[in-house]
């Protein structure tokens, strides 16, 4: 079973689907290729263990697999058994790390993809464009609540000062002063005319 090195795989977990729904796995038909030799093989994991593998349409025998847990199967291939590690899956493209070094086996449903595929960087590729896109749109418009603007109170106008008038005198004081003039007028016309009656008086006699 071919396997590389895809560094993106492990960036791409946060997208991934698991592994917990065999059906996503066991009913689908998954094709892996081998850049060095051009050769495709399709992987078909049936529910009783039984892994049928066709090279180029011809079926290898002597294959099986089995289900772990959520995070690991066991594919055994002709005499050889590998243990993969679940790293990436979704509609299109499922990626197994093979347990103990840096390598992945990389496999893809044609039917989802939309069309045949060549070389196993046109797989990185297209996860690149896909999920970085994806990415890139998470950063450009983040999901958060809507910053609501403080609400502005009115500026209130400071209150003006009742301009103090000056105080005036005492008006009590102003007719007190009137009134006195008016009764030292009226003793001094008394006494002008006591004056003259006692002149005239004196005068006569």
């Amino acid at each position: 079973m071919k396997t590389y090195i895809a560094d993106i795989i492990p960036s791409l977990q946060r997208f991934s689907k698991k592994l917990d729904d065999l059906t996503k796995l066991s009913q689908q038909h998954w094709v892996s290729i081998d850049d060095s030799t051009n050769v495709k093989r399709v992987f078909i994991f049936r529910e009783n263990n039984e892994l049928l593998i066709y090279e180029n349409g011809v079926r290898n025998e002597n294959n099986s697999w089995r289900y772990l847990d959520n995070q690991s199967i066991e594919i055994k291939v002709k005499e050889t058994y590998f243990l993969m590690n679940h790293a990436f899956l979704d509609e299109a493209v499922l990626a197994l790390k093979r347990s103990g070094v840096n390598e992945y086996a990389i496999f893809v449903n044609e039917t989802k993809y939309g069309r045949n595929f060549e070389t196993h960087s046109e797989i990185i590729s297209y996860l690149e464009r896909k999920y970085n896109n994806e990415n890139k749109k998470k950063i450009e418009t983040p999901i958060s609540e809507p910053i609501s603007k403080p609400i502005e109170k009115p500026t209130e106008k400071p209150t003006e000062k009742p301009t103090e008038k000056p105080i005036s005198k005492p008006i009590s004081k102003e007719v007190g002063k009137i009134f006195k003039t008016i009764i030292l007028l009226f003793l001094f016309f008394i006494l002008v005319i006591i004056i003259y009656n006692y002149i005239r008086f004196e005068y006569n006699y």
